[in-house]
């Protein structure tokens, strides 16, 4: 590596990499030292006194997803009434960005790290990036089956309509109450058969606008 060279990577490392400016690299180290996280190991961002529509995983999805894939939402609410939700996403450099993009939007600090799971639990999808998302996390196509009987799928129907009308508190509710209750299943983890993947498409469904007769296949 000739002398040019060594100066454009010393360049390259003090900007931060991905052209970010070497300021938002120490702002992204500060908060996260002073939330005793360290950038490299936290994917994972805090948005705290969300209230309204604002705290969903529904209205939080789109608007964080915008940059980059996310491996969950995690919602909790507190005395006050308002929410708090852990954003976690599938890359620090997609947090990193979403930090510095929203923290004029919301109250949005590091926290520490969740678990990324193998594959995103959402992908903000466009026409344009469609291809260039599902390769990049290798995104495996998922078979929704309705071959099972006929109480336990109208059971799924129902508590996903539920769900979508009443909102996350009353998801929460059901798995509480029924958490010894095996007709329940689905709503709980390790999120596996072909039960918990039905509960889990007829909600996301109902959420945009289908219903129990007519769904979308696109």
């Amino acid at each position: 590596m000739d002398e040019k060279e060594k100066e454009r990577e010393k360049e390259k490392k003090r900007k931060g990499g991905k052209g970010a400016p070497a300021h938002a690299q120490v702002q992204d180290t500060f908060e996260a030292v002073k939330f005793g996280v360290s950038p490299a190991q936290s994917t994972t961002l805090l948005v705290s006194n969300l209230t309204g529509e604002d705290a969903t995983e529904d209205k939080l999805a789109p608007v964080f997803g915008a940059y980059g894939a996310l491996g969950g939402i995690a919602l909790r609410k507190n005395p006050t009434g308002t929410v708090d939700a852990k954003v976690c996403f599938m890359t620090w450099e997609d947090a990193a960005e979403a930090y510095r993009g929203l923290a004029g939007s919301f109250a949005v600090e590091w926290t520490q790290a969740s678990k990324v799971p193998p594959y995103p639990w959402y992908i903000h999808l466009t026409l344009e990036n469609y291809e260039e998302m599902i390769g990049r996390y290798k995104v495996p196509i998922v078979r929704v089956e309705t071959d099972m009987p006929q109480n336990v799928r109208s059971l799924i129907d129902i508590v996903a309509r539920c769900v979508v009308k009443h909102g996350p508190e009353f998801e929460e509710a059901v798995k509480s109450r029924e958490a010894a209750n095996p007709s329940f299943g689905f709503m709980r983890p390790p999120f596996e058969g072909k039960e918990c993947v039905y509960y889990r498409w007829r909600v996301y469904s109902l959420f945009q606008g289908d219903n129990l007769a007519e769904w979308r296949t696109e």
